[in-house]
């Protein structure tokens, strides 16, 4: 499935949830309750994966009537109580609407139409249906349905029982205990000016060893100004936070990112008079061992400033000269300082955000992350009091969603069980790094072209640029890899031969090996390469220039040999399934990924005298530069996955989480050469 259905029925678990929790009709949320009811017209938004984006879909009359008709056929129950809840559109692969029966047959041509999820108002009972576009063919998709409401009831009962803990600890705040681990309490304050609510995205960017995982969302949540809200279990020391804050216009006004201290931590964002224009955050906090909502006397303060511009670039704010730090400054906060206090870890070193500038948006982030509150995910009014939310269950029911709407194609035909890449592949698809075809097709034996690796690279990866971006005579400004080509060589991933990418042309498994190790930094003592080189019967072939890095690709786990382990083949042209093994065992090695158990990757045991490996000291340089040529010059969007369509085709516009698509599908393997790795 698209993204745009993965984004519809995320929100339709969710409106679900909210359906099947509430206790009256009038406790439903406005969108469910004003969803319509029989023989109305139903208009609802479809979810979006930028903010910019604001069309309706409006379910033509036909089809609600003949889906409802259908229910109370079947079920007996009063056309009167039945709510249509959301609606998607969405191509069906054959005339059956994608659901077959025995001795039933489907026409071959694909059918475009919709799903519609309906409830039962007094009940809560719900129903999935799949239908055409006039409504001449309605089928109820008994799967579907029996999958989310077997999770709903689960999701239930756990929200029960969190909101009868919650309502008890807000009721006797002197018999909390605090976890003693990492933990923060979250405040908008604003000294002067006019808002009353503010709308804070909270999303967690994990600490992974010497990385960060992509960013994982935990809610929007609706604050009063001066409000506080604790999230507590589930968070580490070293992870960082970040909060995107939009006013109820839903409109972006304020950035900020921190990381968890060794103990709970206060931490305040505070807005200007006029946030809408002057797009600043003050953020203040400290540790509050007692978990008071005040940070520590005597402990350390950070203070710094971080700005919006009008192309949705946050800068972390070097200096502030240029700033009123009177409009910033209230009592029982400490007072404005004539210099940021960054952590350390927002200082130095390649995760650096001092005096960066970066999307507000990056292109790796899920839809739920770009779009506007309340889009795709219901908004959390806060309340009175303060609210206390555990991290641990945040992350699991959202990751519950998304396994309940079983939207994201895992498996493939031409990709059956037991196929030596079946793990790799499924765990990449997950993740949006790769994507199958229409027809439902991996093709893993299809090579892989440079601009199609750079997508890849481009999705996988978020680091800082090693080198400034050059202008290749052969990939213009709107081939549809153009910012993929351009990161994946500013990352360090890929080179070139003067200013020619070859962006068509077939990559080598030594290529892609020696451009994952060379865009990863490792590197092997001279000392150690020729031992850990043993493991291949090969070996000779192996050029020179690349020992060094192979053996360090070899150390870290990053090879996979199918189906002789002691054979590299170096010279073979890389298939998709290479490279999907490859690139998924480096996520592994960067700490973003989990291990997967196979027989064909060269591990410890192939290495005589295994050494630990060294990494490449490297100069921090700037963030990745995300070019918002993505969000702001959308060209047409081919939904062909990796591996297929013309230049000027553009799948997702190269995004990490969109399709991506590929120069030169249909070309037959041949000699990938040594070019620019």
């Amino acid at each position: 499935m698209n993204r745009s259905s993965f984004a519809f029925l995320g929100s339709m678990v969710l409106a679900a949830t909210s359906l099947s929790i509430a206790t009256t009709a009038s406790a439903l949320p406005s969108e469910i309750t004003q969803a319509g009811k029989s023989g109305e017209q139903i208009l609802v938004q479809q979810p979006a994966v930028s903010p910019a984006e604001e069309e309706a879909v409006e379910l033509p009359k036909p089809v609600a009537d003949a889906v409802l008709k259908d229910i109370v056929q079947r079920t007996g129950v009063e056309n009167s109580t039945l709510r249509v809840l959301q609606v998607a559109r969405q191509t069906w692969s054959n005339g059956c609407l994608g659901i077959t029966t025995a001795g039933v047959a489907c026409t071959e041509a694909t059918v475009p139409g919709w799903v519609v999820l309906v409830a039962n108002a007094q009940t809560k009972d719900l129903w999935i249906y799949r239908a055409n576009e006039s409504g001449s063919l309605v089928k109820w998709d008994e799967a579907a349905t029996k999958t989310l409401t077997a999770r709903l009831r689960t999701e239930t009962t756990t929200q029960e029982r969190t909101t009868t803990e919650q309502r008890t600890t807000s009721t006797q705040p002197s018999t909390v205990a605090v976890s003693q681990s990492a933990g923060f309490s979250l405040t908008v304050l604003q000294p002067a000016g006019t808002l009353s609510d503010v709308i804070a995205r909270v999303s967690l960017k994990e600490k992974q060893s010497n990385s960060y995982t992509q960013e994982k969302y935990l809610g929007d949540f609706k604050y009063k100004i001066k409000q506080k809200a604790k999230f507590v279990q589930g968070v580490k020391p070293g992870d960082r936070v970040v909060v995107r804050l939009y006013n109820l216009q839903n409109s972006l006004i304020g950035y900020s990112e921190f990381e968890l201290l060794s103990e709970n931590a206060a931490v305040n964002l505070i807005l200007p008079p006029n946030p809408s224009q002057v797009r600043v955050v003050r953020t203040v906090y400290g540790i509050d061992a007692n978990a008071d909502g005040n940070i520590d006397s005597g402990t350390t303060v950070y203070n710094y400033y971080t700005q919006i511009n009008s192309q949705e670039r946050v800068t972390f704010l070097s200096s502030v000269e240029q700033l009123n730090l009177s409009s910033f400054q209230l009592s029982g906060v400490s007072a404005s300082a004539a210099t940021n206090v960054y952590p350390t870890s927002f200082t130095s070193g390649e995760y650096a955000l001092a005096s960066q500038t970066m999307s507000a948006y990056s292109s790796s982030l899920a839809a739920v992350l770009t779009s506007i509150p309340g889009k795709l995910v219901q908004v959390v009014d806060v309340g009175a009091g303060n609210a206390i939310y555990q991290v641990s269950q945040l992350l699991s029911q959202y990751q519950q969603v998304a396994a309940a709407a079983q939207t994201v194609q895992t498996s493939f035909v031409d990709v059956p069980q037991g196929h030596w890449a079946k793990g790799f592949i499924a765990e990449l698809a997950s993740l949006e790094i790769i994507e199958g075809f229409p027809d439902g097709r991996f093709r893993p034996d299809q090579p892989v072209t440079r601009a199609q690796f750079a997508a890849m690279i481009r999705k996988a990866f978020e680091k800082n640029k090693v080198r400034n971006a050059i202008a290749f005579r052969d990939v213009s400004s709107n081939y549809w890899a153009y910012t993929a080509i351009r990161e994946a060589y500013e990352m360090g991933f890929l080179s070139a031969s003067g200013n020619q990418f070859n962006p068509t042309q077939n990559l080598s498994r030594l290529d892609i090996l020696v451009a994952l190790a060379k865009g990863m930094n490792y590197s092997s003592a001279t000392t150690t390469t020729e031992t850990l080189l043993q493991a291949y019967s090969d070996a000779s072939t192996i050029p020179s220039s690349d020992r060094s890095l192979i053996a360090a690709a070899t150390e870290r786990g990053l090879v996979v040999n199918y189906p002789d382990i002691k054979l590299l083949k170096p010279n073979e042209v890389a298939t998709r399934a290479d490279v999907s093994a490859f690139l998924y065992q480096a996520l592994v090695s960067s700490g973003k990924a989990s291990n997967i158990t196979s027989p064909y990757v060269v591990g410890e045991e192939a290495t005589p005298q295994p050494t630990q490996v060294r990494e490449v000291e490297q100069t921090p340089g700037n963030n990745r530069q995300v070019d918002d040529r993505d969000r702001t010059n959308q060209r047409q969007n081919c939904n062909q996955g990796v591996g297929n369509g013309p230049e000027g085709c553009d799948p997702g516009n190269s995004n990490r989480n969109q399709p991506s698509n590929d120069e030169g599908a249909g070309a037959a393997p041949g000699n990938p050469g040594r070019q620019g790795k």
